[in-house]
């Protein structure tokens, strides 16, 4: 994070971060951090899931979450489900 921060003086402009490692806290954990470090930046955190849990602390952290479900669900065509 600091050689980012130093490369791109992310304290000069306002960042955009998208948080998606293999787990779920950690990304939640770190786009906390990220939004306390950098309060002006776009902060988005991946979830697997829909979680109440991961909706209130991004409220309450000041970032954004989205859960690849949901994104896998409202791709999928309608006619897929659908019998001839």
């Amino acid at each position: 994070w600091q050689r980012l921060d130093e490369a791109h003086h992310l304290g000069d402009c306002q960042p955009a971060f998208m948080i998606g490692s293999g787990d779920d806290g950690t990304n939640l954990q770190v786009a906390m951090w990220l939004h306390s470090r950098h309060p002006n930046a776009l902060v988005v955190a991946r979830t697997f899931r829909h979680s109440a849990f991961a909706q209130e602390v991004s409220r309450e952290g000041g970032f954004e979450v989205f859960e690849v479900a949901e994104l896998v669900t409202e791709s999928i065509p309608d006619a897929w489900f659908m019998k001839d």
